[in-house]
């Protein structure tokens, strides 16, 4: 299962298939849709996609029937299937141990001091 999944466990999955992968292949492969047809699109990440559509691409990713995005039309249903797949994680992408540091990176001005 790809969703709810663990990213280290999913990547080291991704990884038997494609071992070049730096990040889940599900993530990379709905970036570069985005970034090849979403860009231009209104409110990519605010206006809903197809739920139904959304639910059976979800599926077929779970059950490994798809690993990209070459049949899809719609740029709002990868960007709702993305958005699904940061909400099902089990445990937070920006955990709370590293919480105080970023709220301390927020407050400093000079760019390159607050990426370090």
């Amino acid at each position: 299962t790809v969703f709810s999944t663990p990213l280290d466990v999913l990547l080291a999955s991704d990884r038997k298939l494609f071992p070049h992968l730096k990040i889940p292949r599900i993530l990379e492969q709905a970036f570069d849709y985005i970034l090849a047809h979403g860009l231009h699109q209104e409110g990519i990440f605010r206006i809903a996609g197809v739920q139904d559509e959304i639910k059976a691409l979800r599926n077929d990713w779970n059950n490994y029937t798809v690993t990209d995005f070459s049949k899809e039309k719609s740029p709002h249903n990868v960007s709702g299937l993305l958005k699904l797949f940061f909400r099902e994680f089990p445990n937070p992408l920006l955990t709370f141990e590293v919480g105080p540091e970023l709220l301390k990176a927020a407050d400093i001005s000079d760019e390159v001091a607050q990426i370090e």
